[in-house]
């Protein structure tokens, strides 16, 4: 039994560092579609 709860908890904790880091991964993509979507918009407004 503990080292089934001990196994959990690890488990716990990879799944927590894995939505951190996607999370992470989401916010830059969203970060950098806005920036380039920023920068692309002038370019369209010029034309």
């Amino acid at each position: 039994m503990i080292l089934l709860k001990r196994f959990n908890c690890r488990d716990e904790v990879v799944l927590c560092r894995l939505k951190a880091v996607e999370q992470q991964v989401y916010a830059w993509s969203s970060f950098l579609t806005r920036e380039f979507f920023l920068s692309e918009q002038p370019l369209e407004l010029s034309f």
